[in-house]
C-alpha cells in the first residue's frame, strides 16, 4: 500500500517471477543430479575415431619429416685427371 492508499501489486508479481525462476533453476539442477548416466553418443564416438585417425596420420607425417638418412656420397677426385 502506498501513501495514497492505492495497493501496488507489481512488487508481488516481481517476487513471484523471481520465485518461479528460482524454482526452474532448482528443478533443472535436480534433473541433472538424478539423470541416468548414458554411454557416449554415436556422434561423439565417430568424432573421436576420426580425431584419432587424423592424429595418427599427422604423427606418421611428422616422423617421416625427421627421419635420418645417410648423407650424400662424396666422390673423391680422380688423381690422374683432377676431376670427379
Amino acid at each position: 500500500i502506498t501513501s495514497s492508499g492505492v495497493r501496488v501489486s507489481t512488487e508481488l508479481f516481481a517476487c513471484r517471477v523471481n520465485a518461479k525462476k528460482e524454482k526452474r533453476q532448482r528443478n533443472r539442477d535436480n534433473m541433472r543430479k538424478f539423470q541416468k548416466k548414458r554411454g557416449s553418443s554415436r556422434r561423439k564416438l565417430m568424432k573421436k575415431l576420426a580425431s584419432n585417425a587424423a592424429t595418427d596420420r599427422e604423427n606418421e607425417f611428422v616422423s617421416k619429416l625427421f627421419m635420418t638418412m645417410p648423407g650424400p656420397e662424396i666422390k673423391k677426385p680422380d688423381e690422374r685427371r683432377g676431376r670427379f
